[in-house]
């Protein structure tokens, strides 16, 4: 078995492995151009494929990656079979212990200065932006992008302020609670001199996140329209909650229903609420203020009219149906309530 270590020089048959020029490395999916470390490998660059296809961070040129020689789809453990191996590439090299990127070109072989400056890592990558690392807490497990977004396995980690250089956002009473927490943003650039700190998801501000918590409270997150008789409030529940948050939200069932469904309630806590359409112009009736409106008018028909030496009264079977009528104004309020 044998392992190495390659500078990736291209990386064009990771997204387009069919070109004019050389069409054989079709069976080389997603595979990069690297210069391994050894001098006798110098004139020669080699591709590698990903060691795992189904878990890939593929690298920047100018990156480095660690690899390993293995068998291909050529090979054989039959008498008449040959040997064939093709290098993998197993993980790229934290070489700045940075999340965005970390080239440092020119490492396998001997380039000048210009040379060096003239890498590029992509076509649309921009080396020149930062992004900040998560900090981490006991037991975590963490996948970052290059791009301010995560995935956090995580739990309830309380410790004294000198633990972690950030504290964590959610609190609870017990450790080792668990907590999964996806997040997207834009706005995780690191600032400092090495392009380097730690920093932890933010519920209010990130771009779109979602929220898998047992008993953690988030401390910080608020609704755009505080809840006032359901208690405890949204940053205070100690349960489970399935929290997602985005500029614009949207549930589509493609051939089916979409049910919310709740042993208490459920408030839409909004100021303009339209169903049924977008452009719905209809507006929805208060059923308290329109059962008082039924029975004032229903009372006033019974006291009858008078004038010009006229008066109306209804019969006793009339006066029998309004009565039934007030009863049952009352049904048609029910528990669904509206502001």
């Amino acid at each position: 078995m044998e392992f190495n270590f390659g500078e990736v020089l291209e990386t064009n048959y990771t997204y387009n492995f069919k070109t004019e020029d050389d069409e054989s490395l079709g069976a080389n999916l997603f595979s990069i151009k690297v210069r391994l470390y050894d001098d006798i490998y110098d004139q020669y660059p080699a591709y590698a494929r990903p060691l795992n296809i189904n878990n890939k961070t593929i690298p920047l040129v100018g990156e480095h990656v660690l690899l390993i020689y293995a068998p291909n789809q050529y090979s054989s453990n039959r008498e008449s079979g040959g040997t064939s191996n093709n290098w993998y590439y197993i993980s790229n090299i934290a070489l700045q212990s940075a999340i965005s990127h970390n080239m440092l070109p020119g490492l396998s072989n001997k380039l000048t200065q210009t040379e060096i400056d003239n890498i590029e890592p992509g076509v649309t990558f921009d080396k020149t932006v930062a992004t900040a690392p998560l900090q981490p807490y006991e037991g975590d497990t963490i996948t970052e992008g290059r791009h301010g977004n995560s995935i956090r396995l995580g739990s309830t980690s309380n410790s004294n302020e000198n633990r972690y250089h950030v504290q964590p956002p959610w609190v609870g009473n017990n450790n080792n609670d668990p907590i999964i927490i996806l997040s997207n943003t834009s706005t995780r650039p690191a600032n400092d001199a090495n392009k380097k700190q730690l920093i932890v998801e933010n519920v209010q501000t990130d771009d779109s996140s979602l929220y898998l918590t047992s008993t953690q409270k988030l401390s910080e997150f608020t609704l755009n329209k505080s809840l006032e008789k359901i208690k405890p409030s949204e940053s205070d529940f100690a349960k489970s909650q399935f929290i997602g948050v985005a500029d614009r939200v949207i549930l589509k069932a493609k051939s089916d229903i979409i049910v919310l469904d709740s042993e208490k309630s459920v408030v839409i806590n909004t100021d303009e609420l339209r169903l049924g359409d977008d452009a719905a112009t209809e507006s929805m009736v208060y059923g308290d203020i329109l059962a008082r409106l039924l029975t004032d008018l229903i009372s006033t028909i019974r006291t009858g009219t008078s004038g010009g030496g006229l008066i109306s009264i209804f019969d006793k079977p009339t006066q029998a149906k309004f009565n039934k009528l007030t009863k049952r104004i009352q049904d048609i309020k029910s528990n669904h309530k509206i502001k």
